[in-house]
């Protein structure tokens, strides 16, 4: 009838619209035609489908490192629909090409980008942006920041500061392997471990005698993590006998060559390392 509505994606991932008057209505006015209706219908079911996958891959994209070149980053997030709304619950850093961090922030509703005393920042184009893990600041900056989540009412989507943050043993930086684990019984049994590795992303093959092995590789660093678990077969064993972690390996993807602990980037050789602890702790 002559009346002009926005419409937008609101926080919890459903589609809202906007009178001229700024105000807000959950549904379609009611003479929308047909036309125009099923077609909201189609678009939400898209947003639907394009959540299903998002945790995840922001999970993956903070275990991994990845890193965004700023512009890059504000078209894949600010400028986006739905990951601007993924970009407001979780912390974010800049850093130069030396990998300096220079700035830790949030993201505002508005696209701004807030640090903890809400200074606005103004990344310039060349910076680096990445999500932050918590094994890049000192735990002073952590426990400010969890408290500036707190205040702020922020719950982000992912597990980011309250991860468990693994070092590598001094004594193993100059060496391929670490013991982190050695020796140490997986409680859940060796059909859990199937299944847990599986879930993050670890990659399974057969061994000699049916035995399964695991590993994940990060092809931008050529490396590939390998751990050494005892007692998990290929077919189901309602977990009769035992798993024990042994040892963890670190090689080249190109090659098998190795690769020294202290040439692990850290949040990979940590991400790693909680992977393998969350197995051994779940109860």
């Amino acid at each position: 009838n002559g009346e002009e509505y926005r419409a937008f994606i609101n926080k919890d991932f459903t589609l809202s619209y906007m009178d001229e008057d700024n105000k807000i209505r959950k549904s379609l006015p009611k003479d929308t035609d047909k036309e125009t209706k099923t077609s909201f219908t189609e678009i939400q079911k898209e947003i639907n489908d394009v959540i299903k996958t998002q945790e995840l891959r922001l999970s993956n994209f903070l275990s991994s490192g990845r890193k965004w070149i700023f512009d890059e980053w504000t078209n894949a997030f600010l400028n986006h629909p739905i990951m601007t709304i993924y970009a407001q619950k979780l912390v974010w850093y800049c850093a130069d090409s030396e990998g300096n961090l220079l700035h830790i922030f949030l993201v505002h509703e508005d696209t701004s980008l807030i640090d903890i005393e809400d200074n606005e920042i103004y990344p310039y184009e060349n910076l680096i942006v990445g999500i932050l893990h918590p094994i890049m600041i000192d735990e002073g900056t952590k426990s400010a920041w969890k408290q500036k989540l707190y205040e702020s009412n922020i719950k982000t989507f992912i597990p980011q500061l309250e991860r468990e943050v693994f070092i590598p043993n001094h004594d193993e930086l100059e060496k391929s392997i670490t013991k982190l684990f050695a020796d140490r019984d997986v409680p859940k049994g060796p059909d859990f471990v199937k299944s847990w590795m599986e879930k993050r992303g670890w990659y399974k093959e057969t061994g000699d005698g049916g035995y399964l092995h695991f590993s994940k590789s990060f092809q931008a660093f050529d490396i590939k993590i390998s751990p050494w678990i005892d007692g998990v077969m290929v077919y189901f064993q309602q977990n009769e006998g035992k798993a024990t972690v042994y040892e963890i390996n670190f090689t080249k993807v190109t090659n098998n060559e190795k690769v020294l602990i202290k040439d692990i980037p850290p949040i990979i050789f940590s991400e790693a390392m909680n992977d393998i602890n969350g197995m051994l702790e779940a109860q």
